[in-house]
């Protein structure tokens, strides 16, 4: 997944997770062999997935709320298994019907498995695993959405570099004609599937409008990638990849498809998203507004005032509006939060959402990348309660709630009775506990209905507190007459304590940790500022940090990424801030830079002129290793391979080669290919005679032979 979203605030994107939270390695070595079946699987229903009804698309849009996303799976971008997940497994489709999921949306990305033009065949196991993950869904009577997912950004809406003038040019129509044999394909595969098994033409169609505005590549070596994508060329790519979906075969021509505008963005949608005239064609749109709450970024922490849904509202009415009264089913793709957000404002705004999603009868589908929240290994969900409450408020419940979602209690001034608010939705309160004991009204709390607030005497509060005992001393559950329960934790606290609060950081390379005990407060948001007072950084976000890029903490730390680091000078100072829930509670630290030890290092590159060659022509591989800090190397090893077909096809090897501080060794290789496809280049260095190995790059670079 590719966030962009709103043209507000919100429509930032979210490059790393692809918003993604990767994780440290991938699970490259399981391949989809190492899927473990369910047998004997309760979940599975006596369905023939390849039978076919028509299905009206108003039925549907009801019958999958609420979804759940497969993501950062099947979509990552070097082939299932290379990201923060392994193989899918049957298993999880278990999960997620046990948890109350109708639907179930699988980001596919192909592009490692298309071969090469004019054809683009994709590969025939590719295509198996794909069917078999598809029919294990099918089996437990979910809906299915496959799509083109991360191709969008990696080739669908790549821009081209003109020879001549060497700039970057529009190449739509090389990449229509791509897209549209690559689905004619899909389709073709799966035309006779169930009709619960529906195709999205491409996932966050990107218009590039939040990329670097040069015309010309830094470095016309390594152009990298340029996107864009206009309303009009969004609008020809969904008639046109309809079509190759409708001229299929078998079912395809009352199959459910799915279509989005540039970004998957509700406004560009509702401005200029323009529906075929296909009785069996829904429209979709992906939601992640606010952007600084749902990412913890620039100091928004919580979410849930009249205001912030009257936002939500301002995007999803225009959406009913111009589809869903005009009979036009409408899916929420995504949604979600990213990272450490609160968890009670999370809640409420899943809450909300569903309440609107129900409300304009949208389907929303939560976005799920494998550390959001199911554990799909031991099969528990991080934010159950998260979950719970995305599938009661997709059925229409209204959930209860208490405000604030946690009973914060000064464990060194006197005690005092604790108010709280209950925001009702039309349910009554049947009770609150403390573990099995019931709650005497009138002796342990009062409720004053008119105001809809609740006084937990102090009574009662000095009974379960103990002395001195900072976090939570007990967990009041509230049971309502409909919807789930909720919980008040007591949470004792005292000022948050940490090892220091002058910090030395030995240069920007490493995160700092900082020791700390934070005695039943927990870390909100993070400012930081120069010593003059000036923000380090986004001087609009006036200091605020972004979780994740700027800080983060681990339980027993809070955390300056090395990422906000950079942003100091040596010998400069930063004042950070740590804001803490409860609300009122900070801790100011001085940050200093010194310089750090230097990390001798090699960066390796490698450009290959053309990328797309035919049989007999000259391929050019230019390896390229600069010197970092100063590391040096001589009488080295520099190694490149060519492989096609998962063999190796050529080598050239370069002995006595040196590499001076500071400097930058090129090595070339021409290559000549005796057949079609697609290769990869490998890349290594290594010390005399082989002894040592400096790095290797499996996937230095790949072309494409016609």
């Amino acid at each position: 997944m590719r966030k962009i979203t709103s043209r507000s605030l919100a429509s930032l994107t979210i490059a790393g997770m692809m918003l993604m939270t990767l994780g440290s390695a991938g699970y490259a070595a399981e391949t989809a062999d190492s899927a473990k079946s369910s047998e004997a699987s309760p979940y599975i229903k006596n369905i023939d997935v390849n039978s076919f009804k028509p299905l009206k698309p108003a039925d549907a849009v009801k019958g999958m709320a609420p979804g759940w996303n497969l993501g950062n799976t099947m979509d990552a971008t070097g082939g299932e298994g290379s990201w923060n997940n392994p193989p899918v497994e049957e298993s999880t489709f278990d999960d997620i019907v046990k948890a109350g999921f109708k639907s179930v949306r699988i980001p596919i990305t192909w592009d490692v498995y298309i071969g090469p033009g004019p054809d683009y065949k994709i590969d025939h196991d590719w295509m198996n695993r794909v069917e078999q993950v598809i029919d294990w869904a099918l089996k437990r009577d979910l809906y299915v959405m496959i799509n083109v997912h991360h191709d969008n950004y990696i080739w669908a809406t790549q821009m081209a570099v003109d020879p001549t003038t060497g700039k970057f040019t529009d190449n739509f129509n090389n990449n229509m004609d791509k897209l549209e044999k690559v689905w004619a394909q899909i389709a073709q595969r799966f035309n006779y599937k169930s009709e619960k098994l529906m195709f999205e033409v491409l996932n966050e169609p990107d218009k590039g409008d939040l990329q670097d505005k040069n015309d010309t590549p830094a470095d016309p070596d390594d152009p990298g990638r340029k996107n864009h994508l206009t309303k009009d060329e969004v609008n020809v790519m969904n008639f046109r990849m309809l079509k190759a979906i409708r001229n299929s075969g078998v079912h395809n021509d009352k199959r459910l498809v799915v279509i989005g505008a540039e970004g998957d963005n509700s406004e560009d949608a509702v401005d200029h998203l323009i529906m075929p005239q296909d009785r069996y064609v829904l429209a979709t749109f992906h939601y992640y507004t606010p952007w600084d709450f749902v990412s913890n970024w620039w100091g928004r922490t919580t979410w849930g005032s009249d205001a912030d849904k009257q936002e939500m509202d301002k995007y999803f009415r225009p959406v009913y509006d111009k589809f869903v009264r005009n009979g036009v089913p409408v899916i929420v793709g995504e949604f979600g939060t990213v990272g450490k957000v609160y968890e009670h404002s999370k809640e409420y705004y899943y809450d909300y959402m569903m309440q609107l999603s129900y409300k304009y009868g949208f389907a929303p589908i939560y976005w799920d990348n494998g550390n959001d929240n199911l554990d799909r290994k031991n099969h528990t969900w991080r934010f159950e309660k998260a979950m719970q409450t995305i599938v009661t408020g997709a059925q229409g419940i209204r959930n209860s709630f208490v405000f604030p979602g946690e009973a914060y209690i000064p464990a060194e001034k006197p005690l005092e009775n604790y108010v709280a608010r209950l925001e009702l939705n039309g349910n009554t309160l049947e009770g609150i506990y403390n573990g099995s004991s019931r709650l005497s009204a009138g002796d342990d709390y009062t409720w004053d209905a008119e105001k809809s607030e609740i006084t937990i005497n102090k009574s009662f509060l000095s009974k379960v507190l103990k002395p001195n005992a900072t976090g939570t001393n007990a967990e009041l559950e509230f049971q309502f007459s409909r919807g789930l329960k909720q919980t008040l934790p007591l949470i004792q606290y005292v000022q948050p304590k940490f090892s220091t609060t002058e910090v030395t950081a030995a240069g920007a390379a490493d995160d700092v940790k900082i020791p700390i005990d934070f005695n039943g407060t927990m870390l909100a948001t993070v400012k930081a500022v120069t010593s003059s007072g000036a923000p380090i950084k986004e001087d609009w976000a006036k200091g605020y940090l972004r979780f994740g890029d700027d800080f983060d903490s681990d339980g027993q730390n809070v955390i300056l990424k090395s990422g906000l680091l950079k942003n100091l000078n040596l010998g400069s100072e930063m004042k950070v801030t740590f804001e803490f829930f409860p609300k009122g509670v900070s801790q100011d630290v001085n940050v200093k830079m010194a310089e750090g030890p230097k990390h001798p290092d090699f960066k390796n590159k490698v450009v290959i002129k053309p990328k797309e060659a035919v049989v007999g022509q000259e391929v050019e591989i230019i390896g390229k290793i600069t010197s970092v800090d100063g590391a040096n190397i001589s009488n080295a090893v520099v190694n490149i391979e060519i492989h096609h077909n998962g063999q190796k096809v050529d080598q050239k090897v370069f002995n006595g080669e040196m590499v001076k501080e500071n400097d930058t060794l090129s090595v070339i290789h021409t290559f000549i290919p005796k057949e079609s496809g697609k290769y990869t280049v490998k890349f290594a260095l290594f010390t005399k005679d082989w002894k040592e190995g400096i790095f290797w790059n499996d996937s230095a670079g790949t072309f494409t032979v016609k």
